[in-house]
């Protein structure tokens, strides 16, 4: 049996850009960035997305502070609790979790900026 054992862990809206808020994807179906992925042969896991699970496919852009309330928090873990076992299952049995993957400027998974409510004003905050 074939497996090279690399997992990335990739952001929904990634995998799917229809998951973005309507009007900021700038490709339709999937990121370029899942094929390069699939041809180096990388394993990849999709990270929920919360806002679509909470707020639906009609949501505006909202910033940090909007999902920050504790029944936003208990959600998320019950969201991905099923997916921390299996990414502990990879792990304990030998697999590499190459990469987490978000997007910039998302609230909750975001890689490096998000929006906050005090800096929203089109320039990104780091949280």
């Amino acid at each position: 049996m074939k497996r090279n054992k690399r997992i990335v862990l990739l952001a929904n809206c990634l995998l799917n850009t229809n998951a973005k808020v309507y009007g900021i994807s700038t490709v339709g179906g999937a990121s370029p960035l899942v094929s390069k992925l699939v041809e180096e042969g990388y394993g990849i896991m999709q990270l929920p997305c919360m806002e679509m699970t909470m707020f639906g496919t009609r949501r505006w852009g909202i910033v940090y502070e909007q999902c920050d309330f504790p029944e936003f928090r208990k959600r998320c873990r019950e969201v991905l609790e099923p997916l921390i076992l299996q990414v502990k299952d990879f792990y304990q049995h030998g697999y590499e979790i190459s990469a987490v993957i978000g997007v910039d400027s998302s609230p909750r998974i975001s890689s490096s900026t998000m929006y906050l409510s005090y800096s929203f004003s089109n320039q990104p905050g780091v949280r």
